[in-house]
């Protein structure tokens, strides 16, 4: 519980550092891609949300989001499209893909995203949601990185699927 509450801390840290180097138009775009964000299996929180959203779009900037079609020229962030995009159903460019991978990676924590699995029915056992997050964590950044910017670009990530799926035994 305690490295709950210091992580959730840090999230907080991050959000309100993120928030304070972001242009008004990156801030307005990174809070339009949060609610989007929030939908995603990985990202549990709004406060992981905000700082995936933050992440990425001081990692890339505005103009990505509006070539790939994610925001439109007066920077309205299009959520249909961001829940298409995050599902590699509306493939982007590199770039975009790139930094949200990155975005994840910096703002996800999985002890949280383990926590989060303690309602599952049937229940886990403390040891699984533990073995949970400890798999989640081995996989190798690089991995998550490609896969996570591979299933933007429109193309799936089936290492990545099967390395999240073997995660996800250790539930059962």
């Amino acid at each position: 519980m305690r490295r709950t509450l210091r992580t959730a801390a840090a999230t907080a840290l991050l959000v309100t550092l993120g928030a304070c180097s972001l242009s008004e138009d990156e801030s307005g775009v990174a809070k339009g891609l949060a609610q989007p964000l929030g939908e995603v299996d990985l990202v549990v929180s709004h406060a992981v949300a905000t700082c995936v959203a933050e992440t990425w779009v001081g990692a890339i900037g505005t103009r990505p989001f509006v070539d790939d079609r994610l925001a439109n020229k007066r920077l309205a962030v299009r959520r249909g499209a961001v829940r298409r995009a995050l599902a590699g159903r509306l493939p982007v460019s590199r770039t975009t893909a790139e930094g949200y991978a990155d975005g994840v990676l910096d703002c996800v924590d999985f002890d949280e995203l383990s926590l989060e699995r303690a309602d599952d029915r049937p229940k886990p056992s403390a040891e699984q949601l533990d073995e949970y997050a400890d798999c989640h964590r081995e996989i190798d950044d690089d991995l998550w990185r490609t896969g996570l910017a591979a299933t933007m670009m429109g193309d799936a990530s089936s290492e990545l699927d099967r390395a999240r799926t073997a995660c996800e035994q250790e539930l059962r």
